[in-house]
Protein backbone atom coordinates (compact mmCIF):
# COMPACT_ATOMS: atom_id res chain seq x y z
CA UNK A 1 0.00 0.00 0.00
CA UNK A 2 2.87 2.36 0.79
CA UNK A 3 6.49 2.30 -0.25
CA UNK A 4 9.14 2.66 2.46
CA UNK A 5 12.47 4.25 1.49
CA UNK A 6 15.35 4.10 4.00
CA UNK A 7 17.07 7.37 4.87
CA UNK A 8 20.84 7.71 4.46
CA UNK A 9 21.75 9.17 7.83
CA UNK A 10 25.13 10.30 6.55
CA UNK A 11 23.40 12.65 4.10
CA UNK A 12 20.25 13.59 6.01
CA UNK A 13 20.28 17.21 7.29
CA UNK A 14 18.09 16.08 10.17
CA UNK A 15 20.57 13.50 11.51
CA UNK A 16 22.12 15.56 14.39
CA UNK A 17 18.65 16.44 15.71
CA UNK A 18 17.36 12.93 15.12
CA UNK A 19 20.22 11.38 17.08
CA UNK A 20 19.93 13.89 19.90
CA UNK A 21 16.19 13.51 20.50
CA UNK A 22 16.19 9.76 19.92
CA UNK A 23 19.31 8.63 21.79
CA UNK A 24 20.68 11.45 23.95
CA UNK A 25 17.45 13.10 25.14
CA UNK A 26 14.55 10.98 23.95
CA UNK A 27 11.63 13.36 23.68
CA UNK A 28 8.08 13.48 22.42
CA UNK A 29 5.69 16.36 22.88
CA UNK A 30 2.08 17.33 22.27
CA UNK A 31 0.59 20.65 21.28
CA UNK A 32 -3.07 21.60 20.99
CA UNK A 33 -4.40 24.04 18.40
CA UNK A 34 -7.87 25.49 18.00
CA UNK A 35 -8.53 25.31 14.28
CA UNK A 36 -11.06 27.56 12.56
CA UNK A 37 -13.32 25.13 10.68
CA UNK A 38 -16.22 27.52 10.07
CA UNK A 39 -16.40 27.04 6.31
CA UNK A 40 -15.90 23.29 6.50
CA UNK A 41 -18.48 22.85 9.27
CA UNK A 42 -21.13 24.76 7.32
CA UNK A 43 -20.28 22.99 4.06
CA UNK A 44 -20.56 19.55 5.64
CA UNK A 45 -23.90 20.46 7.20
CA UNK A 46 -25.25 21.85 3.92
CA UNK A 47 -24.06 18.93 1.79
CA UNK A 48 -24.68 16.23 4.40
CA UNK A 49 -21.02 15.17 4.44
CA UNK A 50 -19.86 13.35 7.57
CA UNK A 51 -17.64 15.85 9.33
CA UNK A 52 -15.40 13.14 10.81
CA UNK A 53 -14.52 11.94 7.31
CA UNK A 54 -13.58 15.48 6.31
CA UNK A 55 -11.40 15.78 9.42
CA UNK A 56 -9.61 12.52 8.60
CA UNK A 57 -9.03 13.65 5.03
CA UNK A 58 -7.62 17.03 6.07
CA UNK A 59 -5.17 15.60 8.57
CA UNK A 60 -3.95 12.88 6.24
CA UNK A 61 -3.66 15.16 3.24
CA UNK A 62 -1.47 17.65 5.10
CA UNK A 63 0.56 14.85 6.72
CA UNK A 64 1.31 13.45 3.27
CA UNK A 65 2.71 16.80 2.15
CA UNK A 66 5.59 16.75 4.66
CA UNK A 67 8.35 14.23 5.37
CA UNK A 68 8.31 14.81 9.14
CA UNK A 69 4.86 13.18 9.29
CA UNK A 70 5.83 10.20 7.13
CA UNK A 71 9.05 9.22 8.92
CA UNK A 72 9.12 5.88 10.73
CA UNK A 73 11.13 2.77 11.54
CA UNK A 74 10.60 -0.36 9.47
CA UNK A 75 10.63 -3.96 10.70
CA UNK A 76 14.44 -3.96 10.38
CA UNK A 77 14.78 -0.92 12.66
CA UNK A 78 15.80 1.22 9.69
CA UNK A 79 14.55 4.80 9.70
CA UNK A 80 12.97 5.94 6.47
CA UNK A 81 10.05 7.58 4.72
CA UNK A 82 6.70 6.25 3.64
CA UNK A 83 5.65 7.70 0.32
CA UNK A 84 2.11 7.89 1.67
CA UNK A 85 0.36 7.52 5.03
CA UNK A 86 -3.25 6.48 5.69
CA UNK A 87 -5.68 7.31 8.51
CA UNK A 88 -6.32 4.82 11.30
CA UNK A 89 -9.27 6.14 13.29
CA UNK A 90 -11.58 5.23 16.14
CA UNK A 91 -15.34 4.63 16.08
CA UNK A 92 -17.39 4.59 19.26
CA UNK A 93 -19.85 1.86 20.32
CA UNK A 94 -22.37 3.51 22.69
CA UNK A 95 -23.98 0.21 23.68
CA UNK A 96 -20.73 -1.07 25.23
CA UNK A 97 -19.00 2.29 25.73
CA UNK A 98 -15.96 0.95 23.89
CA UNK A 99 -14.31 1.84 20.62
CA UNK A 100 -12.79 0.07 17.65
CA UNK A 101 -10.06 1.11 15.28
CA UNK A 102 -10.71 1.24 11.54
CA UNK A 103 -8.53 2.39 8.70
CA UNK A 104 -9.21 3.62 5.19
CA UNK A 105 -6.75 3.97 2.28
CA UNK A 106 -5.98 7.61 1.61
CA UNK A 107 -6.81 9.23 -1.72
CA UNK A 108 -6.04 12.82 -2.63
CA UNK A 109 -9.46 12.87 -4.31
CA UNK A 110 -11.89 13.51 -1.46
CA UNK A 111 -14.82 11.91 -3.26
CA UNK A 112 -12.87 8.65 -3.63
CA UNK A 113 -11.67 8.76 -0.03
CA UNK A 114 -15.17 9.52 1.21
CA UNK A 115 -16.65 6.58 -0.70
CA UNK A 116 -14.00 4.26 0.75
CA UNK A 117 -14.62 5.65 4.24
CA UNK A 118 -18.38 5.04 3.98
CA UNK A 119 -17.76 1.51 2.71
CA UNK A 120 -15.42 0.75 5.62
CA UNK A 121 -17.89 2.23 8.08
CA UNK A 122 -20.71 0.08 6.72
CA UNK A 123 -18.60 -3.10 6.65
CA UNK A 124 -16.60 -2.73 9.85
CA UNK A 125 -18.25 0.04 11.87
CA UNK A 126 -20.28 -2.33 14.04
CA UNK A 127 -17.47 -4.83 14.62
CA UNK A 128 -16.62 -4.86 18.29
CA UNK A 129 -13.09 -5.26 19.58
CA UNK A 130 -9.99 -3.14 19.44
CA UNK A 131 -9.42 -3.79 15.73
CA UNK A 132 -12.70 -3.33 13.93
CA UNK A 133 -10.98 -3.56 10.56
CA UNK A 134 -8.07 -5.99 10.56
CA UNK A 135 -4.59 -5.66 9.07
CA UNK A 136 -3.87 -1.95 9.46
CA UNK A 137 -0.81 -0.95 7.41
CA UNK A 138 2.41 0.09 9.10
CA UNK A 139 1.97 3.44 7.34
CA UNK A 140 -1.25 4.19 9.26
CA UNK A 141 -1.32 7.33 11.42
CA UNK A 142 -3.48 7.09 14.59
CA UNK A 143 -6.40 9.51 14.83
CA UNK A 144 -8.97 9.53 17.62
CA UNK A 145 -11.93 11.75 18.39
CA UNK A 146 -13.45 13.06 21.62
CA UNK A 147 -16.57 14.75 20.23
CA UNK A 148 -17.92 15.17 23.76
CA UNK A 149 -15.17 17.51 25.00
CA UNK A 150 -13.76 20.91 24.07
CA UNK A 151 -10.25 20.74 25.46
CA UNK A 152 -7.39 23.23 25.53
CA UNK A 153 -4.72 20.61 26.18
CA UNK A 154 -4.40 16.87 25.73
CA UNK A 155 -1.47 14.63 26.63
CA UNK A 156 -0.96 10.99 25.75
CA UNK A 157 1.32 9.16 28.17
CA UNK A 158 2.76 6.34 26.09
CA UNK A 159 4.99 3.89 27.92
CA UNK A 160 7.07 2.20 25.26
CA UNK A 161 10.62 2.54 24.01
CA UNK A 162 9.91 6.00 22.60
CA UNK A 163 10.65 5.03 19.03
CA UNK A 164 7.24 5.55 17.43
CA UNK A 165 7.88 8.38 15.00
CA UNK A 166 4.57 8.85 13.17
CA UNK A 167 2.21 11.58 14.41
CA UNK A 168 -0.78 10.88 16.64
CA UNK A 169 -3.85 13.12 16.40
CA UNK A 170 -6.69 13.69 18.86
CA UNK A 171 -9.75 15.70 17.83
CA UNK A 172 -12.24 17.37 20.15
CA UNK A 173 -15.73 18.83 19.98
CA UNK A 174 -16.44 21.64 17.54
CA UNK A 175 -17.75 24.70 19.39
CA UNK A 176 -19.12 28.02 18.20
CA UNK A 177 -17.20 31.14 19.18
CA UNK A 178 -19.11 34.14 17.92
CA UNK A 179 -19.41 33.66 14.17
CA UNK A 180 -16.68 31.02 14.09
CA UNK A 181 -16.58 27.29 14.69
CA UNK A 182 -13.40 26.01 16.33
CA UNK A 183 -11.99 22.49 16.51
CA UNK A 184 -9.46 21.46 19.19
CA UNK A 185 -6.70 19.47 17.54
CA UNK A 186 -3.95 17.83 19.57
CA UNK A 187 -0.84 16.80 17.68
CA UNK A 188 1.58 14.42 19.41
CA UNK A 189 4.93 13.96 17.70
CA UNK A 190 8.47 12.77 18.25
CA UNK A 191 10.97 15.60 18.55
CA UNK A 192 13.51 13.49 16.67
CA UNK A 193 11.63 14.19 13.44
CA UNK A 194 9.32 17.12 14.16
CA UNK A 195 10.03 20.52 15.71
CA UNK A 196 7.65 23.26 16.82
CA UNK A 197 7.96 24.95 13.43
CA UNK A 198 6.72 21.82 11.65
CA UNK A 199 3.83 21.35 14.09
CA UNK A 200 2.77 24.99 13.71
CA UNK A 201 2.97 24.82 9.92
CA UNK A 202 0.82 21.69 10.01
CA UNK A 203 -1.93 23.48 11.95
CA UNK A 204 -1.81 26.47 9.63
CA UNK A 205 -2.13 24.29 6.54
CA UNK A 206 -5.01 22.29 8.01
CA UNK A 207 -6.85 25.54 8.75
CA UNK A 208 -6.21 26.86 5.25
CA UNK A 209 -7.48 23.67 3.64
CA UNK A 210 -10.55 23.64 5.87
CA UNK A 211 -11.48 27.02 4.38
CA UNK A 212 -11.13 25.76 0.79
CA UNK A 213 -14.68 24.91 -0.26
CA UNK A 214 -13.50 23.56 -3.62
CA UNK A 215 -12.18 20.42 -1.90
CA UNK A 216 -15.67 19.21 -1.11
CA UNK A 217 -17.34 19.68 -4.49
Amino acid sequence: MSTFTPIDLTQWPRTPYFNHYLDELRCTYSITFHIDVTSLWKTCKARKIKFYAAELYLLTRVANQHEEFRTAFDENNQVGLFDEVHPSYTVFHPESETFSSLWTPYSADFSKFYAAYLADLQTFGNCLGLLGKPNPPSSAIPISSLPWADFSSFQLNIYNDGRFLLPIFTLGRVTSQGQQFKLPLCLQVHHAVCDGFHASRFAQEVEALAADCSLWM
